[in-house]
């Protein structure tokens, strides 16, 4: 909150979640199937039935609580977004089928959120993550960044440096921690980067 950095934190893992985010977006099937806000009641009550199997099979107690303007800008905008994978079924020289791994996702990442997603796995999480990256592009909808002057960019491999990702488990990144955090502020000097750090 301190650089007003936003970050979408996908977990299995509801106690990480309600401890660190400010969201929920619980995913089910390719569907966004339920918003929760973890500072408001409604987290201890979700609406749907996948919603309050979640909570009932790991449930946390935050303290932390902390009141976010309602004033903050939009940062990523997505709308009515799916993405389909193609798959082959019988062997290599079946035919190919597409299957929908997204479903009409909208949502908004304002300026300082934190957000969890969370769902089992195959949900769409990573699918939805990859999207924000610019590493695949949607097969319907729309998913652009907006600049400080309101200016909408649809999201693509040219403004990947403006967005920092950090995988789970053991995958390594080349070069130095310098070197990587330079990626996204190529003239960061060495006493940023241990103020980042």
């Amino acid at each position: 909150r301190k650089y007003n950095t936003s970050i979408i934190l996908i977990s299995h893992d509801l106690e990480i979640v309600e401890s660190i985010c400010d969201r929920a977006l619980i995913m089910q099937n390719g569907n966004i199937v339920e918003t929760l806000s973890i500072r408001d009641a409604e987290f201890d009550d979700p609406v749907t039935d996948y919603g309050n199997r979640l909570l009932d099979a790991a449930y946390a107690d935050s303290s932390f609580v902390e009141e976010l303007p309602a004033d903050r800008e939009i940062l990523v905008h997505m709308k009515d977004m799916s993405v389909f994978y193609k798959n082959r079924t019988g062997g290599i020289f079946s035919r190919k089928y597409l299957k929908q791994v997204n479903y009409d996702i909208s949502l908004d990442i304002m300026k300082g959120d934190c957000i969890g997603l969370v769902g089992s796995s195959g949900c769409g999480k990573t699918t939805l993550l990859r999207m924000i990256l610019g590493l695949i592009s949607p097969d319907s909808g729309d998913v652009t960044l907006i600049g400080s002057d309101g200016k909408e960019m649809p999201v693509n491999a040219d403004l990947r440096k403006l967005i920092s990702y950090v995988p789970q488990g053991n995958t390594t990144i080349t070069g130095t921690i310098a070197e990587n955090m330079r990626m996204v502020k190529e003239n960061a000097t060495d006493e940023e980067i241990t103020e980042a750090l």
